[in-house]
């Protein structure tokens, strides 16, 4: 069972080019504001590689189909091997996403620990124990690779692996980049990503803050409370101090009363890096429902998820609490989100007695419950068709769906999937599904 990771590696290169698929090796660097760096790699195998390992050490016959118990126990196997001595030093993590198996590896650093003096000493050797990415000069740090390809690949290194296995490299920044050439970026323009299997070259430039600066922030706070207590001050802070008490409690009490802006104590272990930005905003609008916490945010959204997103969408507008049915109409179902929901009118079911929680929602559906919590919030949500510019694949909609879909579409709420199409009968994930009830509360809150 404890085969050598290299032999481990030729399968999983022999089943890219059959079938492409295989392995995953994805870099995170998150890069903090006082120059500390949390290093993450993932390391990961398809499970049709992990069936072939387990075929070839005899721990399955070849016409079988491993479970996913048994492809854990070959993974965590592997793990004890020598060929993760490398990773000592680090923490680990099981890692599972979709049809990959294996672990996280996480290492506290700095800038200085990632920085080479020279720019020949930069590029991908072995990343879990020589990782130069950046070159510096003053606070100016700069990632300037080219990944190897072709007659340029050599068959040991782990450049070859992110040349050939279609690997992740994601850079979190405090600040803006000054330049890059990112294949993906946050909204928030700090998260960037590169797609190592097309991006050959990568580049990123940006200037961390000066130390000197922030000292002089601390500092300044420090003076103030020192001039207030030494002039006249005094008597306005206690005016202001006895004026709220009278007032604010009753004021905070009714807040709780009315509802439910809080946030839920999720981690995005299991979602996009590049949804990570629209989904922290997502939580902090109250958004999230407190029953994602341990969500996978890249699986797909089923009926009763998407009730909760929209409750909570319901409930983030009007500032109320919903209140559950008195009566349960369904017989598949009693989960208190999909009796809010039918409560309010956003859904009806699937049929007069069956909610079908567990089924995954389309996307026309979601934007016909998207457009009645919106109207039970008291917003006028219907579509102006007279100027509707309508999908290629708009007589795959339901008819009972097309306003809702125009509306959103026009909004900038849902967009189309491209070539003009909308794919009605396409299926969301979690983090799509939550992105759209961030745009939409930014779209309709009250200012």
């Amino acid at each position: 069972m404890k085969k050598s990771i290299k032999l481990f590696l030729l399968f999983a290169l022999a089943l890219i080019f059959i079938t492409g698929c295989g392995w995953r090796q994805d870099v995170t660097i998150s890069v903090h504001p006082d120059s500390t760096v949390k290093y993450s790699l993932v390391a990961a195998y398809d499970n049709d590689v992990i069936d072939m390992q387990m075929k070839n050490a005899g721990i399955i016959s070849g016409d079988e189909e491993a479970t996913d118990a048994q492809r854990w126990e070959y993974v965590r196997s592997q793990k004890d091997s020598p060929d993760y001595d490398q990773y000592k030093g680090y923490e680990a993590e099981e890692w599972e996403s979709k049809e990959f198996k294996g672990y996280e590896f996480t290492k506290e650093m700095t800038l200085d620990d990632l920085t080479a003096k020279e720019k020949s000493e930069t590029g991908f050797t072995n990343l879990a124990t020589e990782h130069k990415f950046f070159t510096k000069e003053g606070n100016v740090y700069t990632l300037d690779i080219v990944i190897p390809s072709g007659d340029d690949v050599t068959s040991g290194d782990v450049g070859t692996q992110l040349a050939l296995l279609g690997s992740m490299l994601t850079i979190e920044l405090p600040v803006e980049a000054k330049e890059h050439n990112a294949t993906s970026i946050s909204e928030s323009k700090k998260v960037y990503a590169w797609n190592i299997v097309e991006d050959k070259d990568i580049k990123l430039v940006f200037e961390m803050p000066e130390e000197k600066k922030e000292e002089e922030k601390k500092e300044e706070p420090a003076k103030e409370p020192v001039k207030e207590e030494t002039k006249e001050e005094p008597k306005k802070e206690e005016e202001k101090k006895e004026e709220p008490a009278k007032e604010e409690p009753k004021k905070e009490e009714e807040k709780k009363e009315e509802a439910p802006k809080k946030t839920t104590p999720v981690s995005w272990a299991k979602a996009d890096k590049w949804a990570i930005d629209e989904l922290s905003k997502a939580n902090e609008l109250g958004v999230i429902p407190e029953t994602f916490e341990a969500k996978d945010f890249t699986a797909p959204i089923t009926r009763k998820d998407f009730a909760a997103v929209a409750v909570k969408l319901y409930e983030a507008l009007t500032n109320k609490a919903a209140k559950a049915a008195e009566k349960n109409p369904f017989t598949d179902t009693k989960d208190e989100y999909v009796l809010k929901a039918y409560a309010l009118e956003i859904t009806k079911g699937t049929s007069d007695t069956e909610f079908s929680p567990d089924a995954q929602i389309t996307r026309e559906q979601m934007a016909t419950m998207l457009t009645r919590a919106l109207t039970t919030a008291g917003i006028k949500a219907e579509a102006n068709m007279a100027e509707a510019s309508l999908f290629a694949d708009d007589g795959e909609m339901s008819s009972w769906a097309k306003d809702s879909v125009y509306f959103m579409s026009q909004k900038g709420i849902i967009k189309g999937i491209g070539e003009n199409k909308f794919g009605a009968k396409d299926t969301s994930t979690i983090e799509q599904a939550l992105m759209i009830a961030e745009r939409s509360v930014l779209a309709f809150e009250k200012k």
